[in-house]
This record gives C-alpha cells, sequence and structure tokens, in this order.
C-alpha cells in the first residue's frame, strides 16, 4: 500500500511511503512547498502527490494554538496563515480524488510511543525541540533510507510525515 503522510503547515512535510510485510520504506518525503508568495505552492504539491499518487493519506488533524496565560500560542493572523496552509495542502488530496483520513497527534504518537516524552535526568517533559529530535531518530529507526530525507532536525517535519503515513497504514 503506497500512502501519503502530511505533517500540515508551511513548515510542515509530505512523504510518501510503501507499506508492505517486509517493513516501511520511504519513496519520497519533501517540506511542504512554499511560493514566492509565501503560500503553499499547490501546483508543487500536486506534482510530488501525482509522481507517486498514493492509495491513501493521512493528515494530522490540527487547530490553532490560542494564548494562556501560560503559553504563547498563535495571534489571529497566525492562525489564518496556518489554517490556509493546512487547507491547501488538504484541498489538492481531496482534489486529486485520493481518500484522506485526519488523524489526532496524541493517536500517532502514542503509537509511535512519542507521546508524554520526559528527560530521563530529570522528569521534566522535554522542551519541544527535543521531541521533535526524538522523533526524527524514531523515523530514522523505521527506515533504512531515512537518513536521506532526513539528516537533521531541520527535517523533523518529513520526519513526523513518514511516521503519521505508518501509523495511516495501520488504519486502512
Amino acid at each position: 500500500m503506497i500512502v501519503l503522510g502530511i505533517d500540515p503547515g508551511k513548515s510542515g512535510g509530505l512523504a510518501i511511503i510503501a507499506s508492505s510485510p517486509r517493513g516501511p520504506r520511504i519513496i519520497d518525503a519533501i517540506d511542504v512547498p512554499i511560493g514566492k508568495d509565501d503560500r503553499v505552492d499547490v501546483i508543487a504539491v500536486i506534482s510530488f502527490v501525482q509522481a507517486n499518487p498514493p492509495d491513501l493519506a493521512v493528515v494530522e488533524r490540527v487547530s490553532p494554538m490560542p494564548s494562556t496565560v501560560d503559553f504563547k500560542g498563535m495571534g489571529a493572523t497566525s492562525a489564518f496563515n496556518y489554517g490556509a496552509a493546512v487547507f491547501s495542502v488538504r484541498t489538492c488530496v481531496i482534489g486529486l480524488g485520493i481518500r484522506l483520513i485526519q488523524i489526532e497527534p496524541t493517536a500517532w504518537k502514542k503509537f509511535h510511543e512519542l507521546s508524554k516524552l520526559v528527560d530521563p535526568a530529570t522528569g521534566e517533559k522535554l522542551e519541544k525541540r527535543k521531541v521533535k529530535e526524538v522523533g526524527r531518530k524514531k523515523a530514522l529507526g523505521l527506515f533504512a533510507n531515512g537518513l536521506r530525507y532526513f539528516p537533521n532536525i531541520g527535517h523533523h517535519n518529513r520526519a513526523e510525515a513518514c511516521l503519521i503515513a505508518v501509523y495511516g497504514a495501520t488504519l486502512a
């Protein structure tokens, strides 16, 4: 089965994997393409997906993160831009006639044992950047060709898209 995993947003990733009993293999993985107008390049997204048409697409369900007393979330403009990027990618997939499943971030992270990560030394919750690196290393362990697609922490979005695709393959 060929699965497209989508880590949504302008700083997200797209990954097409082949899922088989022998284990998953990355066919291709990229950052979400952004055009000169600082918006998702929908033509590039469509070209990427059409190059290796998936049987299924899986996207992380997202929502804006409002600010609270303890958390600096998204402002209105950021939330609007994030939503536009998410819906641009989703619309490309739906327009290509590919079955799309939305999944909760907690579901795929739990599946890959990436939820509630704590620092073994302090017992405190890991900061976001460290969580991203743990996820990238998890993906490197699953994919023999992973280093080609996410050689450093800056490519964690591609790794997360791969992990989302692996989880999605279990739902098909």
